[in-house]
C-alpha cells in the first residue's frame, strides 16, 4: 500500500537531518493528526538515529537509497504520484533538491516551505572566516581558502532550497531574510526552534570529564568550534583569566572541529598556552549534554551570528547562568536581558570582566536561574506547536486550489 495515495495530508515533512526529525516528531505529535493530517518522509540515516525519547506518533515512511540524489528522486516520485489526490504542504528542511524538482514537475502548483536554520550567507557577506578579531592572525591564506570552500557547499544547498520554495521560515530575521531577499517575491516568517524544558529539570551527576567541580569555577561552551562562533574571543578571554587568577577557572568545550579549522584552533591553544588547561570533548549525545549544563557555573556563547540558539535555551532550562554575545539571535531568546548576561562580540577583555563579576555573585544570581527556567517554558514544544498549527492552517487556506 502506498501511504501517500491512501490518505489526504495537509502537511508532508521531508527531512534529512536527525535533529530536524526530532523537532518535527514532537511538534506534529503536539499538533495532532485531527487538526492537521500530516506525514513524515525521511531516510535510513535519520530513522536509525531516532532518539529513544522521540516516540513517533505520526505516519512515517522511510525511503532508503544509496546516496542523497537517489533518495531525493525517491521522495520526488512519492510526492508527484500523490499530487492529483492530495493537497498538502511540503515542509522542506533544507532538502532543497526535492523542493526545487517538485516545483518544476508540478509547475509550482503545490505550496512549498523552506526552513533555514543557519547563516551561511552571513558567513560570506560578513567575512566569517576572519570575523573574530582575536583569531585572524592564526589563519593563513591557504587555510582561509580551505575554510571558504568548506562553506560553499552548504550555501549552494540553501540557494537551491530557497529557489524551490515560495514560503521561507527562518529561526531569526537574518536566516529568514539573508537568502530570500534575493528572491523578493517570497513570503518570509520568523519562528523559534523548540526544546523540551522538562528533560533538563531531571538532576544528573557531574560528568567525570568536568574536572575539579568542587574547587574551580566551571565555564562551559557547547557548539561547533570554528571562527564565526567567537572561539578566538573565548580562548583569549580564558588566557586573560588564567593570567589574573591561575587555576581558578575550568573551561570545558564540547563540539566538533571541522578539519579545515583544526590547525587554526591548535595554533591559538599554543599561542595562549592553553593546551593542558582546557577540557576538549567531541560532540556528546543530548542526554549526556544535560549533565554538563547542570554542573556549569556559567555557560558562554560568544558567537558573531546565530539563529535562535538552541544551546542557549537548553542551558537556561538546565539552570545554568548564561553569558552571550550581544547579537540578534541571542536577543530573540532574551530581548531585555532579564535572564541572561551579554557582552559585545569580539571583546575578550569585556568577556573576561563579565565572567569574573558573575562568578563572584553566584548566590546573588541564583534567583535569575529559577526565573530563567520559568521563562524558557515559552519555547517548549507544547507552546510552539500551537503557533505552528495556526501558521500551517493559514498557509493551507491561502493556497487552496
Amino acid at each position: 500500500m502506498d501511504i501517500l495515495k491512501e490518505t489526504n495530508y495537509g502537511l508532508v515533512s521531508v527531512i534529512n537531518n536527525p535533529q530536524s526529525y526530532f523537532d518535527r516528531c514532537y511538534l506534529l505529535t503536539q499538533i495532532g493528526t485531527e487538526d492537521l493530517p500530516h506525514l513524515i518522509l525521511t531516510n535510513g540515516k535519520v530513522a536509525n538515529n531516532n532518539p529513544k525519547y522521540c516516540l513517533v506518533k505520526t505516519p512515517e515512511k522511510t525511503l532508503r537509497a544509496n546516496n542523497f540524489w537517489s533518495w531525493a528522486f525517491e521522495q520526488l516520485k512519492e510526492i508527484i504520484q500523490s499530487y492529483p489526490k492530495t493537497q498538502f504542504i511540503l515542509h522542506e528542511h533544507g532538502v532543497g533538491m526535492v523542493s526545487a524538482m517538485s516545483k518544476v514537475m508540478l509547475r509550482g502548483k503545490m505550496p512549498r516551505i523552506c526552513s533555514l536554520y543557519s547563516g551561511e550567507y552571513a558567513f560570506f557577506s560578513s567575512r566569517g572566516w576572519t570575523i573574530d578579531p582575536n583569531g585572524r592572525e592564526f589563519i593563513t591564506s591557504a587555510q582561509k581558502w580551505k575554510i571558504i570552500k568548506s562553506r560553499f557547499k552548504p550555501l549552494l544547498y540553501r540557494f537551491v532550497s530557497v529557489f524551490g520554495a515560495n514560503i521561507i521560515i527562518g529561526n531569526s530575521s537574518e536566516a529568514a531574510n539573508e537568502l530570500s531577499s534575493i528572491f523578493r517575491f517570497k513570503q518570509r516568517y520568523v519562528m523559534n526552534t523548540c526544546i523540551l524544558p522538562e528533560r533538563f529539570a531531571i538532576e544528573k551527576p557531574a560528568p567525570p570529564q568536568m574536572k575539579d567541580t568542587a574547587t574551580r569555577i566551571q565555564l562551559l561552551y557547547a557548539g561547533k568550534i570554528y571562527p564565526a562562533k567567537g572561539i578566538g574571543t573565548l580562548l583569549k578571554s580564558f588566557s586573560l583569566l588564567e593570567a589574573a587568577d591561575p587555576n581558578k577557572y575550568q573551561l570545558t568545550m564540547i563540539g566538533g572541529i571541522p578539519n579545515n579549522d583544526q590547525t587554526w584552533f591548535n595554533s591559538m591553544l599554543d599561542q595562549y598556552n592553553l593546551k593542558d588547561k582546557i577540557t576538549l570533548i567531541p560532540k556528546v549525545p543530548q542526554e549526556e549534554l544535560i549533565a554538563y549544563y547542570q554542573h556549569a557555573d556559567l555557560f558562554i556563547l560568544p558567537s558573531f551570528f546565530e539563529g535562535s540558539p538552541r544551546v542557549m535555551k537548553e542551558a537556561i532550562a538546565a539552570g545554568a547562568l548564561v553569558l552571550c554575545s550581544h547579537i540578534a539571535g541571542t536577543k530573540i531568546v532574551d530581548p531585555t536581558g532579564a535572564i541572561s548576561f551579554f557582552f559585545e562580540p569580539g571583546n575578550a577583555e569585556e568577556l573576561k570582566t563579565k565572567i569574573q563579576d558573575i562568578s563572584q555573585g553566584q548566590e546573588l544570581y541564583r534567583t535569575r536561574k529559577v526565573q530563567g527556567q520559568a521563562y524558557i517554558q515559552a519555547f517548549s514544544v507544547a507552546n510552539l506547536a500551537k503557533e505552528r498549527l495556526q501558521f500551517y492552517k493559514k498557509i493551507l487556506k491561502e493556497n487552496e486550489r
